[in-house]
């Protein structure tokens, strides 16, 4: 109780809905676990008991692309950036803010990072450590089993699949903008050489008048 109405009220508040997780063996439809099930509490209670307390100033990085991801991020207050990285060039794409998360795609499934995750503003919230994280998945299977699936479909929705539309409309972009300098380029080459005084000269137009000598 003490946990659960003072302690981590706020950060039970801010991510109620992650937390909300189907529970498939009870024979009501649409039934969810709550605290009176034991299996739920007692996760829910090792959730809370890792928390540590995290904060980062606005324009810092907490992620790169292929960097590994030793940390679950739970910020409930602040705005964070998601993009990647192009031709040495960096494009943030997504915006977040409050009650957000962040690396338990990567944590859970011991995946790098796809992307660039970087603060906008001050972000305060808290945070579990990899190696506690997977302790807690493995201890409690009858509630991680639909957890890690609704970690999954998250990070799918929220960040991978809208992440990797923009990186195609980017890297379609610059193809473009690269056939057309390419095409400048052959317009311009054909021109190379092109001597436009020794032209007008031998134009039958202006006899033998030399170009300086033209007004």
């Amino acid at each position: 109780m003490l946990y659960r109405r003072y302690l981590f009220f706020g950060f039970l508040n801010s991510f109620r809905k992650l937390f909300s997780l189907p529970n498939y063996d009870n024979p009501q439809m649409y039934s969810f676990f709550s605290w009176s099930d034991e299996v739920y509490h007692n996760f829910m209670m090792d959730i809370l008991r890792t928390l540590e307390p995290r904060q980062e100033n606005a324009n810092t990085y907490l992620f790169k692309e292929l960097e590994d991801v030793n940390e679950v991020i739970f910020f409930n207050k602040g705005s964070y950036d998601i993009g990647f990285e192009f031709n040495a060039e960096e494009h943030f794409k997504v915006r977040y803010q409050n009650s957000n998360l962040i690396g338990a795609f990567n944590c859970t499934f011991h995946k790098k990072s796809q992307f660039i995750y970087k603060t906008f503003s001050r972000c305060t919230g808290w945070f579990i450590r990899k190696t506690r994280w997977i302790e807690m998945i493995y201890a409690h299977e009858a509630v991680s089993d639909e957890f890690q699936d609704m970690i999954k479909k998250d990070y799918v929705n929220k960040e991978s699949k809208r992440l990797n539309i923009f990186k195609s409309m980017v890297i379609k972009n610059t193809r473009c903008r690269k056939d057309i300098e390419q095409f400048k380029y052959v317009i311009d080459g054909d021109f190379k050489g092109f001597d436009e005084e020794k032209s007008v000269s031998a134009n039958p137009l202006f006899g033998d008048v030399e170009p300086s000598k033209m007004s």
